[in-house]
């Protein structure tokens, strides 16, 4: 049998990030769960598993059905499904039942996983896979038309069922991880020149319902570790397919400094050569945990700063100053170990003021490398439980937007709604203003500049482009 695992395309963004000019920190790769999930079934099936990305696609319906057409025969196509792009995975699934009838349709992911009660509701879709889909995927595929051997799959929701528990394994030792093959890694080039090829990685599944995680989604999922000495393992292959960083894409929850020493040991006891990073929240890390990561090649860290406000990061359990920060991004940054300061903007909890705390956190980070981003808008978080009252959406309005997302307007994935939408943008060319024009950070450049061999570069640029000057068109002085 031929299976087709399906990544729609992303919902459009309601606000523009900012991103540093290089663009090193975009996070883009193919969906880890998939990854995970292809490789399941070619090392427990006998079936052919192909993977197809909508994100790359141009043209959504000529593309894909183009992409279809080079899998001979394909009986089932499986789509990640999130709650805010339902309205894109409803998309793939029509052309799919619309060009290939006889192909099964099913869905996967977070919104099924977290919302089984919802997940009958999505149209054109056979079957949905409620919790981990690999076992569920797999006697899918083994009993696709046996209805009653169906009926006793757990976590399988199909044939007008209402809802089904979702179900989750009591660990992920009989999981398998991604082998890395048949995946264009190419086309995930970002960065400098498209030199940075990233994996979106994990060591854990599920949410850890510490503070540190309020806005992390999957709260319904319980968290779960993969074996450290297999996920060290499988990023020693990731070097042959172009892939330049790992980055632990992590709830930051997960990250106490005893796990961050289990996982670095594991690494070393690989002699771990795969550049690595990961994103932790605002906190201390010893000179002794510093030289393990640069031990075991962590070549980059980025802090989640979900407020800049101090009471509102003490419920995260942040209590480090960004003084203190600064310092300990000095030490990290002597060990060979980039930093870099992301900033979420407009949080449920977030008092007036919040542009300037942003930039005076930036300042008394000494400028270091950052970005800005909108607070994430997950259905699925903590956070949005605890608000769920003030927020303008909910899962019900997604679910009726995806029934006929050609005419339905689409719900804004954003907290606060349209006016927070139509405020970001000018909020962060304020906070890029104010960082770009502080004296302090002039001042610095300009010593910069005059430094004796950063003066001669500068002079030996602007020769070179003196000497490579077109002449003008004819006509012109």
């Amino acid at each position: 049998m031929n299976v087709l695992l399906v990544q729609p395309p992303d919902p459009p963004k309601p606000v523009q990030c900012y991103e540093p000019p290089p663009g090193d920190t975009e996070l883009f790769s193919p969906p880890w769960n998939l990854l995970c999930l292809r490789t399941y079934l070619l090392e427990h099936t006998r079936h052919v598993c192909t993977f197809l990305d909508c994100r790359f696609y141009k043209d959504l319906e000529t593309e894909l059905i183009q992409a279809i057409e080079l899998v001979p025969e394909p009986e089932i196509a499986c789509v990640n499904t999130t709650s805010v792009g339902l309205g894109q995975a409803s998309a793939v699934l029509e052309v799919i039942k619309r060009r290939f009838p006889k192909t099964r349709t099913a869905i996967c992911g977070q919104h099924p996983s977290q919302y089984p009660e919802h997940a009958g509701s999505v149209p054109r879709a056979d079957f949905s896979l409620c919790g981990d889909p690999e076992t569920i995927l797999r006697n899918l595929i083994e009993y696709i038309d046996v209805d009653q051997r169906l009926r006793r799959v757990p976590g399988l929701l199909f044939g007008g069922a209402k809802a089904v528990p979702p179900y989750w394994l009591p660990d992920l030792k009989s999981l398998s991880l991604p082998d890395w093959q048949g995946v264009f890694w190419r086309g995930y080039s970002v960065g400098r020149e498209g030199v940075t090829s990233r994996v979106l990685a994990r060591i854990s599944r599920g949410q850890t319902r510490l503070p540190a995680d309020r806005a992390s989604g999957e709260a319904y999922e319980p968290i779960r570790f993969w074996p450290l000495d297999r996920v060290a393992m499988a990023l020693q292959k990731c070097g042959a397919t172009g892939v330049t960083e790992v980055f632990l894409h992590d709830p930051p929850g997960i990250w106490t400094v005893e796990r961050l020493d289990e996982w670095c040991k594991a690494l070393d006891r690989v002699r771990n050569v795969q550049p690595w990073a990961f994103q932790l929240l605002p906190t201390n890390l010893s000179a002794r945990t510093i030289e393990l990561l640069s031990v075991t090649i962590c070549r980059r860290i980025e802090f989640l700063f979900p407020s800049c406000d101090p009471e509102v990061l003490r419920q995260y359990g942040c209590v480090i100053t960004p003084r203190d920060l600064s310092a300990v991004m000095g030490r990290i940054e002597k060990a060979g170990i980039e930093v870099h300061s992301r900033f979420w903007l407009r949080g449920p909890e977030e008092r007036l003021g919040e542009r300037r705390r942003v930039a005076a956190t930036i300042r008394a980070l000494s400028f270091r490398k950052y970005s800005l981003h909108p607070f994430p808008f997950l259905l699925d978080a903590p956070i949005y439980q605890n608000f769920i009252k003030a927020v303008a959406t909910h899962v019900e309005d997604w679910v009726e937007w995806s029934r006929d997302p050609w005419l339905i307007e689409r719900p804004l994935a954003v907290w606060g709604g349209p006016t927070t939408a139509e405020g970001l943008p000018d909020e962060m060319d304020w906070i890029i203003n104010a960082v770009k024009r502080h004296p302090r950070r002039v001042a610095r450049e300009v010593l910069q500049a005059l430094k004796p061999r950063n003066l001669i570069s500068t002079l030996e640029n602007k020769a070179l482009g003196l000497l490579s000057r077109p002449e003008p068109p004819s006509g012109f002085k």
